[in-house]
């Protein structure tokens, strides 16, 4: 989840759209899986 946002970060200073995408869908599915697994 961590690495997944540094990722997005090294992305964005990279102006590199697939990473900032792939990292993006990433994170929301690790969110929801974490939401499903605490609800």
């Amino acid at each position: 989840m961590v690495s997944a946002a540094s990722w997005i970060i090294q992305g964005v200073k990279n102006k590199d759209n697939s990473l900032i995408l792939l990292n993006t869908v990433f994170v929301c599915v690790n969110s929801l899986g974490i939401y499903h697994w605490f609800v």
